[in-house]
């Protein structure tokens, strides 16, 4: 007795001794497409099939003796490639297909005879075809169209396997593991030319049966009792009387009649969000059938907010956040185009974290749908070799103030940078104070360096630059008043003690209530003593949020400031921030 197997990947053994000692046949076969001798067909008793891969890494077709089956003696039945996993040898017949140019050709041959194409309708254009039974001298076939996605056509060939043709359409399929798929075709092996299929047509399933392997087709004949032995009446009741409960989970409940006939939807519209139970009885004098489904129902998105540091570094690792309201976690799908990117990058989180290659702008484009409800925002970052980040904290005062919405985190940045600038000299343009979200309130001051172009504003050498900004943090004359009078000191924040905030403690304020008790002391001595009076100067700075907040800049006392501006400035009187 002669067995073979696939005792390792891709290489075929062959023993004749039960199994005792095992011997190469052949490397590189493709599993479960290698085949015996079919015996009345083939010549040769002792012949194996085998779909084998060559050194070239194509597949073929190929047979040998199995006690003399070198690369000598291989032989080839068909001189070109075929695809892969595609060749069957089944009673008379032999298949496989090969692809060029995105087109598929199905070969047979017939009694081991040359082998020629398989002749299907004109319009057929198969994506898939599986071979179903190769009884009778006939060749039958499921095959998925171009149109069809669940469902397969069967067709019957001539004696020869060549010229098919259709004798049933839509066969109900199924999807299994490894990319296999099942058939809902069934041989009666008991009865020749008997099959049973379940037809699926807009939806619904019937199941079919022949008696002459395709050529007519009817339902299945009712049995007159169940498996208990009961009567069944598998008559279709009256449609015309059939009344139909229908619950929406709600608290809405209504009987319809002839509804099926109408043929027009129910339309009901949710007030809140939730899980609805769904559930429809239908009932006439044949009996009573129910169908239940759930409903998710979910809040419309209001608002979209794209989140993005606006200046990072070649190759930065940057987070990306998208604020939403309503959040609806595990329901939202975020759409990301990042750069020049035409693919969406999808994810279920409202954040991702990406890099950024090259410098200049980068376009962000975050999409945020749930059901049909959809919004869009869009931010551009900057992308540079070089800049410098300081990082800033402020006074704990801050915090009780703090909304925690983008909007007032841009509006403190942009006041926080305008006071800097005017206090050092630099250019706007060339700071970029990010307020990052959550408590406690702190931020990151961007330090860009100046275009190659000269710019007309007057401004520090860029060696200097990030000297004066930290002494006029260090000397705390960056600070704002918010409604009510509390002030905010603005400072650099050490970023391995986070934790340690200004204006923690009392004896702070004392010292600095002391020194401006001071100050006033000694200008009033000044005054008594020259006669003489000078204007004072005061800096504003106004914001208003959704809560109606303000700040101001206070009185600066310091000496030696540069930037000394006479009578009243508004920095800014149209930071009205949007509400959410």
């Amino acid at each position: 007795m002669t067995s073979v197997s696939l005792l390792s990947a891709l290489k075929l053994y062959v023993s004749s001794d039960l199994g005792k000692k095992w011997t190469l046949l052949q490397e590189r076969v493709t599993k479960d497409h290698m085949f015996w001798a079919v015996s009345g067909v083939d010549a040769d008793p002792d012949l194996v099939h085998m779909e084998a891969q060559d050194l070239g890494g194509g597949f073929r077709y190929v047979t040998c003796q199995i006690h003399n089956c070198s690369e000598k003696t291989l032989t080839a039945p068909f001189p070109g490639p075929i695809d892969h996993s595609s060749l069957t040898v089944q009673d008379d017949y032999i298949f496989f297909q090969t692809t060029s140019t995105n087109r598929t050709k199905y070969y047979i041959s017939y009694r081991r005879s040359e082998f020629v194409l398989m002749k299907l309708p004109k319009y057929a254009l198969p994506k898939d075809l599986q071979i179903i039974s190769t009884d009778g001298n006939q060749v039958f076939v499921a095959m998925r169209e171009w149109y069809q996605t669940d469902t397969y056509n069967l067709y019957q060939s001539d004696p020869r396997g060549v010229h098919y043709v259709l004798v049933l359409e839509d066969v109900r399929s199924s999807r299994q593991a490894e990319e296999s798929v099942l058939i809902d075709i069934l041989e009666v092996r008991g009865v020749k030319g008997v099959f049973l299929a379940n037809q699926k047509i807009n939806g619904k399933v019937v199941t079919l049966i022949t008696y002459n392997k395709g050529r007519d087709w009817a339902h299945l004949r009712p049995p007159s009792t169940d498996m208990n032995g009961k009567p069944t009446n598998c008559e279709p009741g009256d449609v015309l009387t059939t009344k139909y409960q229908v619950d929406l989970g709600d608290g809405f409940k209504a009987v319809y009649m002839n509804l099926t006939l109408s043929e027009e939807p129910i339309r009901h519209r949710y007030e809140s969000p939730g899980v609805y139970r769904v559930s429809v009885r239908a009932e006439n004098v044949a009996g009573h059938d129910e169908a239940v489904l759930f409903v998710q129902v979910n809040s419309p998105l209001q608002a979209l907010h794209l989140e993005v540091v606006p200046v990072v570094g070649v190759n930065q690792e940057v987070n990306l956040t998208a604020m939403l309201l309503p959040l609806n976690p595990n329901l939202t799908v975020f759409y990301w185009w990042i750069g020049h990117n035409l693919q969406p990058l999808l994810s279920l989180e409202n954040s991702v974290t990406t890099r950024f290659a090259d410098t200049g702008d980068a376009r962000v484009t975050v999409q945020a749908a749930c059901g049909s409800s959809v919004l869009q925002d869009s931010k551009v970052v900057r992308v540079l070799d070089q800049f410098q980040v300081v990082p800033l904290q402020f006074s704990k005062d801050l915090d009780a103030h703090n909304p925690n919405t983008p909007e007032w985190r841009e509006d403190v940045g942009l006041v926080v940078t305008r006071l800097l600038s005017k206090e050092t000299s630099v250019p706007e343009e060339l700071l970029v104070t990010v307020v990052k979200p959550g408590l406690p309130t702190l931020a990151d001051l961007h330090v860009l360096l100046p275009p190659p172009r000269p710019t007309r504003k007057r401004s520090l050498p860029s060696d200097k630059r990030l000297t004066a900004i930290q002494q006029v943090l260090k000397a705390q004359k960056i600070s704002f008043l918010l409604r009510g009078g509390v002030q905010v000191l603005v400072a650099m924040r050490d970023t391995d003690t986070d934790s340690q905030r200004l204006g923690g403690t009392g004896g702070y304020w004392a010292v600095a209530v002391l020194l401006v008790i001071g100050l006033f002391a000694v200008g009033a001595f000044i005054l008594y003593k020259f006669k003489r009076k000078r204007p004072g100067r005061t800096v504003y700075a106004q914001m208003h949020n959704e809560k109606e907040q303000e700040m101001t800049s206070p009185v600066s006392h310091g000496q030696g400031v540069q930037s000394v501006i006479q009578g009243e400035e508004f920095i800014d009187d149209d930071l009205d921030s949007q509400t959410l």
